[in-house]
Order: structure tokens, then C-alpha cells, then sequence
């Protein structure tokens, strides 16, 4: 009834609702992220999203049985540093992102900022 692999690529895609920002600065792992092949990766295998979110369930309710009769660990420090390192991920993605989103809201105003598209072929496609 449904093909859930039967997807397809668009590219060259004229569309008016994207921005074209060419940055001036690109990291190596920026210069060569190919959006397609990673769209066609994370088709051809959805599945397996499925497969690892059942055996994460099963993880955690071991875990949670494991742990019954046993002290609970001290994860102030570990969950510092995680939260730490989030923030300074979160906080670079913003910095290489405003180039763009600041670019578009002086060339095109508030709602193109907005409501319009990112170039996923450019530095906005790795950092979202």
C-alpha cells in the first residue's frame, strides 16, 4: 500500500524560497558537506530509527532494573561538563548561523528571515 523508500531528491531547484548567502569564511568540514548524499543516506535507512529507539527503551529499562538496590551515582560533575559542551555547540551553530539569518534580515526584511529557507548546499545545511 505504502512505499516508505520511494523518495526523491530535488536538486537545481529554482525556488524563490531560499536564500542564496555565499559565506565568506568556510570550515574544511563545512566546504565539503554534500546535503543530498546525507538526504539519501537517512532515506534509504529510516528503519533503522525504529530498531534504536526499541533497543534504547529496552537499555534504560535494564538499566532502571539494574539499579533498584544500589546507590545512585554522583553525576554532578559528568552532567556539568555535558551540559558545557552543549552549550558551546549550541553557541558556535549560532555564531556560524547569524552570518546568514543577519545578511537576510537587512537584504530581505523580517519575514524572509523568517519563514524562508536556508541554502542546505552552504554552511547553514551542516549546523541545521
Amino acid at each position: 500500500m505504502f512505499d516508505f523508500n520511494e523518495f526523491r531528491v530535488f536538486t537545481n531547484s529554482t525556488d524563490s524560497l531560499r536564500v542564496r548567502y555565499d559565506y565568506a569564511f568556510k570550515l574544511p568540514f563545512e566546504r565539503d558537506f554534500d546535503p543530498d548524499e546525507k538526504t539519501v543516506l537517512l532515506q534509504n535507512y529510516w528503519y533503522h530509527t525504529i530498531t534504536i529507539s526499541i533497543i534504547y527503551f529496552a537499555f534504560i529499562k535494564l538499566i532502571q532494573l539494574f539499579m533498584t538496590n544500589r546507590t545512585a551515582f554522583d553525576l554532578r560533575k559528568p552532567l556539568f561538563y555535558w551540559n558545557g559542551a552543549l552549550a558551546v555547540f549550541s553557541w558556535c551553530g549560532l555564531v556560524r548561523m547569524s552570518e546568514e539569518f543577519f545578511y537576510t534580515l537587512s537584504e530581505y526584511g523580517f519575514e524572509k528571515s523568517l519563514c524562508y529557507a536556508t541554502n542546505a548546499h552552504g554552511v547553514a545545511g551542516v549546523w541545521s
